[in-house]
């Protein structure tokens, strides 16, 4: 069964009420609650968060599915040269701080296309 993607990137994994969300970034992003239509998913592959080495093909039945292809959260709102994100890129008081200030880099570049998407496979456990 395929689940809903989420405007976060993520394929919905919980439900608020009767409506499909996000638990990843539900309460933090509120994306995690708007449905979109499912990007094109094929000849991508998706791997493991916890990078143990499994990879299987994109798919939104994937367990915490998190598309990261071309128009994606991650493509367009971490900046490919430090890693930071775009707000932190834009918040002067933030900037100011030795850390991560020191470590922001001066203008923000999009990442784009990761080049793969993110599961789990649950190598760590379930529970």
């Amino acid at each position: 069964m395929s689940a809903p993607m989420m405007a976060c990137g993520h394929a919905a994994n919980a439900r608020s009420g009767e409506r499909p969300v996000c638990a990843v970034c539900f309460g933090i992003d509120p994306r995690a609650e708007q449905e979109v239509a499912v990007p094109d998913l094929s000849g991508r592959t998706a791997r493991c968060a916890y990078g143990c080495g499994s990879e299987r093909p994109s798919e939104v039945g994937l367990a915490f599915f998190e598309y990261l292809g071309p128009g994606s959260r991650e493509a367009l709102e971490v900046c490919g040269t430090c890693g930071f994100l775009l707000r932190a890129h834009d918040d002067s008081a933030l900037r100011a701080r030795p850390w991560p200030g020191d470590k922001l880099c001066a203008v923000f570049t999009p990442r784009g296309d990761v080049g793969h998407d993110r599961y789990y496979c649950g190598c760590r456990g379930w529970d």
